[in-house]
């Protein structure tokens, strides 16, 4: 298991990388910045999630998520809120969490809390 963090955008936000098994996830993408994409290395992206839905959590994820073609998964509790920050719905291959999901990473399974 590797955990990178990058500090990223006018926010200064944390992103994090998470990797296990050869499989990466992007936490909390500020901004779809040529850093997380040189982070990832050689491991294979599987998933862009959002904590929650503040500017400085989504607002790199339409852009990440066309270079990388994997899905977004969101709060479902924070969907007004993404759509409204975002100015963009999810589409078919994005998902919704809620509290108590597991989202499997490689060998890892993170517990969402929300």
């Amino acid at each position: 298991m590797k955990i990178e963090t990058l500090v990223l955008s006018q926010y200064q936000s944390n992103c994090y990388i998470v990797e296990s098994n050869g499989e990466a996830a992007v936490i909390d993408a500020a901004e779809a910045n040529h850093e997380i994409i040189a982070q990832l290395g050689e491991a294979k992206p599987k998933y862009i999630i959002s904590t929650h839905a503040h500017p400085d959590h989504i607002l790199g994820n339409a852009e990440l998520k066309e270079k990388l073609n994997i899905p977004i998964l969101v709060p479902e509790l924070d969907y007004e809120m993404y759509k409204a920050v975002s100015g963009a719905e999810l589409s078919d291959d994005d998902v919704f969490v809620n509290e108590g999901d597991e989202i499997e990473v490689g060998n890892l399974k993170l517990e969402v809390m929300h």
